[in-house]
């Protein structure tokens, strides 16, 4: 048979310290979220005087983007890849924002950047992870064309781009 007790004084006062004790430490929480977000705030602040004098610094950008809110980032990105336009990883980053539907991203980074296999991986991987396997190889083939026209390929490159893929 189980026990009933009654709740008794001394369970009332352990309560109490329970209750105390997760008041405090949702308030030491709440403090030092507010201070990584100062922390942050100043960063950016600092980041942003920096990019004032050095526009052109792939360096500062990134690190403004990645101290940005996801909403902010977005913005920032596709301001950032009008500037580098040859820059790979802002346009991966950038491409990872858009949804299937829309993925003008990509295709943009494909026409600026059309010997860079990490484009045409990535736009393959997309096409797999929605279901569109026929359109994986047309796109790799595509990539591949370049060397067709008079343009060197990078087979090396291509193959540490593909084995990183899998």
């Amino acid at each position: 048979t189980i026990c009933i007790a009654e709740y008794d004084e001394d369970d009332k006062v352990i309560d109490e310290v329970w209750s105390a004790t997760d008041e405090r430490m949702d308030e030491r929480r709440k403090e030092r979220r507010e201070a990584r977000e100062r922390d942050d705030t100043n960063k950016s602040r600092v980041l942003r005087k920096g990019l004032e004098k050095i526009l052109d610094s792939v360096k500062l950008w990134k690190a403004v983007v990645e101290l940005a809110n996801e909403e902010y980032e977005r913005l920032l990105l596709q301001r950032v890849v009008n500037y580098f336009p040859l820059h790979v990883e802002l346009w991966l980053a950038l491409a990872s924002f858009e949804t299937y539907k829309n993925a003008k991203v990509l295709n943009k980074a494909r026409e600026r950047l059309f010997r860079e296999p990490a484009i045409w991986i990535k736009a393959a991987q997309l096409e797999d992870a929605n279901g569109n396997t026929v359109m994986v190889g047309k796109i790799l083939g595509r990539g591949i064309r370049p060397s067709q026209i008079g343009v060197e390929i990078n087979r090396g490159g291509w193959m540490k781009e593909a084995e990183a893929a899998e």
